[in-house]
Formats: structure tokens, sequence, C-alpha cells
């Protein structure tokens, strides 16, 4: 915020792009206002490299917000500062610094403070930092906040949702939380990504389609299905460039690796904008279901073992109401090893495609089961599950904007629940948003599904007991550090003194010499040839502004002429306003680069 509206900044980026040393400005010429509560964010929107180093011990690099103070004030001038340095012995560290100088650089402030550790000294797509500052009513820097936020690579707009959730081997079997829970989407790069939760409460992001060898990637419109078989593999399945169904797979601890499933199942292949479903059942048989060429829906079916083969499950089911042209599908796995695969009918329906062992596939209408309450959208999504307490969860977005669940207990009925109702009325989804949905071990249940207002992936998680909440998860908040109110030396906003002696008796100064002492300015006579030395006490007088009379309590002052950067040197007539400016440069151990040998005070 500032205290009065600014221009858009008209400085262009560097022609060889941002590096060591870039420096932008801030000032609020020609009125020469303080700039007050100021809030710098910096977005890394590509990976910050550290290309080379010449530090002997610590790499790094800092980001710096530089404020010049108010002529004459003893707080020269301030540094609020992101530096990386590593990796030492334990880890690479991303740190918070602030150090404030009086004009002859000694150091009011000197502190340097842990904010997050990183696996090394390069700062990510997707992470964003922050500093703000905070003023008092004289305009006084009092207080800082360094926040970190992780964005992540956001999702594209018209992205599918997908994800699952496994044992997390770091954490303890036996804990009530001990999950590691993954969400796939694709990117605004085009990439299939996941945002990876682990037990401990850390947040991690991959680029699958980067670490399985950037064979295939998806269709602008993919749609995109993952599940866990039993063996920890995970596997992600999407419609590539092309038109095939891939299938990213990883087994524990190995690598991923790019599966093309039409071509080792043959028979129908998807529409281009066909949606996909997929999971494990009890015998570790996989099953992968899409919508074919011939306007039914197909499963993809392999045992352990065996070859992959496609199946009709419309024609199975004795070819009943098919899936709409834009229709969704999910699917998932009863605790009997039964199957559910869910689709949006050509009467508008959300219809089930049921089998358990030994059984035949039939058709069920669950609009028709549940009271016919709120349909579907004609676009709706879909997302299903099996509960921990043998409940079952479809969910969609209605023709009412909101996310429904129809919802049976185990041995109840069919019900239609309005989550994002009871949830608060919060964030509703976007018009074409997809859904994903799912329960952990403990009955924690998790709708996710991407924002109206701010295109972010959001969460509806319920825990038994508790109300609904609706959580933003691009919004990922890794550091909020506030030094409120600021370890300030004594006298840290009072004017920069400048003395003016008046002898009460003329001087002789080649046999005399000035010392200051306690604020007071003392004339000391030199040694006779007796020893004897002699003082006076002369009187120290305010500072004053000779234009308006009043003294300079304001911080911060800037430095001299000819230490400013270049770039300020067209503003060094203003001297009543802060000027700062981030700046990006090589990070090397702290030193002294300028000792002040005279700064001119203020006019008296």
């Amino acid at each position: 915020m500032f205290t009065r509206p600014l221009a858009p900044p008209s400085v262009p980026p560097p022609s060889g792009g941002l590096g060591s040393n870039s420096n932008y400005v801030l000032s609020s010429t020609p009125q020469c206002d303080p700039i007050t509560d100021l809030t710098v964010t910096i977005d890394i929107t590509q990976d910050l490299v550290l290309k080379s180093s010449n530090s002997f011990f610590l790499d790094g690099y800092s980001l710096q917000l530089n404020c010049y103070s108010t002529a004459g004030s003893t707080d020269a001038w301030q540094q609020y500062i992101f530096v990386m340095l590593g990796p030492d012995l334990v880890a690479t560290r991303l740190n918070g610094a602030i150090n404030n100088y009086t004009v002859s650089e000694d150091a009011l402030i000197d502190e340097i403070f842990l904010l997050i550790n990183l696996p090394s000294t390069t700062l990510p797509t997707g992470y964003q930092l922050q500093i703000q500052l905070k003023n008092d009513a004289n305009n006084n820097v009092v207080g800082a906040r360094w926040i970190v936020n992780d964005l992540g690579v956001l999702p594209a707009p018209i992205t599918h949702l997908t994800g699952y959730w496994l044992l997390d081997p770091r954490a303890n079997p036996n804990a009530q939380y001990n999950t590691e829970q993954h969400i796939n989407y694709i990117g605004v790069d085009g990439h299939v990504h996941e945002r990876l939760h682990f037990a401990t409460g850390d947040w991690s992001c991959n680029d699958l389609t980067l670490l399985s060898g950037n064979r295939m990637g998806p269709t602008i419109n993919s749609a995109l299905d993952a599940y866990a078989d039993a063996d920890s593999g995970q596997h992600v399945t999407y419609i590539g460039t092309d038109d095939h169904i891939h299938e990213l797979y990883i087994v524990r601890n190995g690598q991923w690796v790019d599966n093309d499933l039409n071509l080792l199942s043959k028979g129908v292949s998807p529409v281009p904008s066909s949606p996909l479903d997929g999971y494990v059942d009890t015998d570790k048989g996989q099953h992968v279901n899409f919508i074919g060429t011939d306007g039914h829906v197909h499963e993809l079916y392999i045992t352990p073992h065996g070859h992959w083969v496609n199946n009709d499950l419309i024609h199975l089911s004795g070819n009943g109401i098919a899936p709409s042209r834009n229709s969704s599908l999910c699917g998932y796995l009863a605790q009997d090893n039964g199957q559910h695969v869910n689709f949006l009918g050509t009467d508008g329906h959300v219809h089930e495609l049921y089998t358990h062992p030994n059984a035949q596939w039939i058709n069920n209408d669950l609009t028709v089961l549940s009271g016919n309450g709120v349909p579907p959208a004609p676009n709706s999504p879909l997302w299903g599950y099996w509960g921990s307490n043998n409940s079952q969860h479809v969910n969609f977005v209605g023709t009412d904007g909101h996310v429904h669940e129809l919802y049976i207990p185990s041995g109840g009925h069919w019900v239609n629940n309005d989550l994002i109702q009871l949830s608060g009325n919060g964030m509703a989804p976007a018009p074409n948003s997809a859904l994903h949905s799912y329960a952990q071990p403990n009955g924690d249940q998790h709708v996710n599904f991407i924002g109206i207002n701010d295109a972010h992936l959001h969460e509806l998680f319920f825990r038994n007991g508790k109300r609904r909440v609706n959580y933003d998860l691009n919004f990922l908040q890794l550091v909020n550090v506030v030094k409120d109110p600021l370890d300030l030396s004594k006298g840290q906003f009072a004017p920069h003194l400048r003395l003016r002696a008046q002898p009460r008796r003329p001087l002789q100064l080649r046999q005399r010499r000035l010392l200051l002492r306690r604020g007071h300015l003392h004339l000391r006579r030199r040694r006779s040839a007796h020893g004897a030395e002699h003082n006076s006490c002369l009187r120290r007088l305010p500072t004053r502004n000779r234009r308006n009379g009043q003294q300079l309590l304001r911080h911060p002052g800037h430095r001299p002429e000819q230490h400013l950067h270049p770039a300020l040197l067209h503003q060094h007539q203003c001297t009543r306003h802060p000027l700062p400016w981030a700046r990006v440069q090589r990070h090397h151990p702290p030193h002294k680069t300028h000792r002040l040998s005279r700064l001119p005070g203020p006019p008296h």
C-alpha cells in the first residue's frame, strides 16, 4: 500500500534477463512523500538458479529491499532481505535478514534468521516471496514480515483432477495420520503434475511428464485418472496427443514409465474428449474405464501377469441408458470386490454400472434412487469413492453451481447433499471445474475442485464429528515470520546531530582539540610541559530544518550523493522520502563495503 496511488512501472526487464545486481527503484517523486506500509511480492515464474559463486564455503544469493531514510536521520538506511545460503553439512537454508545502519555504517540492527530448509539453492517455479513493512504514525519502520508461499505450477483452467492415498513410508504405521495424499492435474505448462502431501504435513510438487522421460504429453483437454495398487505402485492415466490412453506408472522406489494401454490392449479407442477412470480390485486386477468411439463405456482390464483386454460395459449390462456425449466417468471398488462405474446418461441423470463377484453388470439410476433432487449440470464432472464405513459417495456439480454428493450409508438409502452449503457457502467451483474426491482409512473425506474466482485448487474437507471446511490448496504458506517490534536501539529515530560550537572565549585551535562525550562537545587543551590538561564544555544545539524550523525526527535518511546508486542520482534533490529498491545480487559474507568519512548534515 502507498500513501497515494503510484503510476504503473514502466521499466522494461534487462535485455539479457534478470540476473546478479538487477535493481528496480521505487519512489514517490516529485512530491517526495514517504512510502509507507510497503509490501513487495516476488513471484518465481521460472526456476531461480545459482549459476556460479566465488564463495569459499557457502554458495548463495539474496533478494533485497533496500530503503533510504530522510536526510539527517540516525537510522540512515535499511535492508530487508531474503538470503539463500548453502549447502552446508545439514541443509540449504532460505533465511531472512535485517540490517539497519547509521551514516557511518555502524549497525543498529544486524540479524539473520532461518525461514525454511530447501533441498538446493534453486528457488523453484511457483514460489512466492513477500516482505511487508509496518510503519508507525511518524512513518518510522517499526515491524517487518517475511512470507514464503508455494503456489506450485498452477492447474490449467480446464484441467481434470484425480488422486489417491498411500501409506507414508516415513510415518509410524500405527499413527492415526500415516498416509500421503497425491493430487494430480494438468498444469498451465501442459504437463501432468502431482501435489504430494506427506503425513508430516509437508507438501511437494512433482512434474510427472518430465520424470517419465517427456515421451507423450496429454492433449489440451485430456481426462486424467490415478490410483494406487496393493503394492504401493502408482498409476496415472491420460489421453495422449496420439489419441491413445497412456499410463504413467511407478513402483515403490522406482522410476516413472509411460505405457500405451491402447497399443497393449487393441480394440475400440477412446473419443478424443473421453473421460477416464481406473482402480485396482482385491485380486490385483487393474481396470481403466473410458467412452469409446462407439459411444459405449469400455473397460481396459488386466489380471496379474496377464494381458490387457477391452470390455464393453454397456453391452454387458443389457444395453440400457448410454452415456451422454459430454458425460464424465467415475468408478470405485467396494469392500466385497464389487465394481461401481458412474456416468451421466442421455436422460441427464447420474447412472451406475454395477457388478459384484460372479454377478452380471446392471444399470442403476442414482438420481431417481436419491429422490430426484438437484440434477447434475450437463457438463458436470463426476467422482465417487467407497467410504471407510461401507458408505458410497458420488460427487457432481449441480445445475445450481454447487458441489453435490449422492450418498448412501451401509444398508441405507441414497440421499442428495449440497456440500458447498454444508461447508459454509464458501468458494464454489468454476463452471468448467473438474472434481476429485476420496476418503482416508480414518474416515476423513476430501473433495477437490477449481475455484470460480481464484482458479486455485480447493478442497472440501470433512472429519467425523467436525464441520466441513473449504481449503485453498494452491495457497500453501510455508513461512510467515514477523519481527514486530524491531529490536531498535535507543535513539533509533532521533535526528543525526550536527553540532555547532559556541566558545565562551576566543579559541586558539592549534593548542586545542574537540571531543564528543555523552552528547556534549568538549574542548580539550593540549598537555603542557607539566602534564596539565584543561577542559571546556560547549553547549549542544539541536539540528533544525532551515525551511520550517522543526527538528528532523523522521527516519530513515539517505547516504551522501557519492554513495547513491546511479539510478538515484537524479532524485538526490529530494531529501524527505525513503527510496527503497528491490535488488537481486550474489551473496558474499557480511562485510562493510563503505566507510563514510563525512556526511553533510542538514542545514541549520
